[in-house]
């Protein structure tokens, strides 16, 4: 027996305690409407990182990029792009969505993640999320992960807010 996770992350806790309950292993999708589930993570790592996702599922090629494209290092965290023949190439009459979202046959989800040594991908959070501080790339995930480690903290939002200076 088998139970899967997707389409949001799930704390480390949430996935123990539905591990115990549930009495059979915890899996990991990760993926979106225009490329299907791409990547996948299974015991025991799914158990310790809130952020892990998993390894590209084959035929799949799952890279991260800076915001001219250009292929990033081991544990640096930039743009997620997936390619895949599974992929769909563009969105129907909308010509503005399809030019920022597909290149060079890569779809590009609007997620920032970061690929371990181990070829394993970390979710950090979606772009359009992403707060600007003093030009530091603020993720909301991070601080609310944070936040929730704290015995007295049950439960976070974090959002942003216009400000003159910043």
């Amino acid at each position: 027996r088998k139970a899967i996770i997707a389409g949001d992350l799930v704390s480390v806790e949430l996935r123990q305690e539905a591990q115990k309950k549930l009495g059979c292993n915890i899996y990991v999708l990760y993926g979106c409407n225009e490329t299907g589930e791409c990547c996948i993570a299974g015991p025991p790592c799914v158990y310790n990182n809130s952020e892990l996702i998993g390894k590209a599922i084959n035929g799949y090629t799952i890279e991260i990029v800076d915001k001219n494209h250009n292929q990033l290092s081991i544990n640096q965290i930039g743009q997620i792009r997936i390619k895949s023949d599974c992929n769909i190439t563009h969105y129907l009459d909308e010509d503005q969505k399809t030019a920022e979202s597909f290149q060079d046959g890569y779809m590009y989800p609007g997620d920032h993640g970061f690929i371990d040594e181990f070829e394993q991908l970390h979710f950090k959070g979606r772009k359009d999320g992403m707060m600007l501080f003093n030009s530091i790339n603020i993720y909301p995930l991070e601080i609310q992960k944070c936040m929730l480690s704290h015995p007295n903290v049950n439960d976070i939002a974090i959002t942003s807010i216009k400000h003159e200076i910043h």
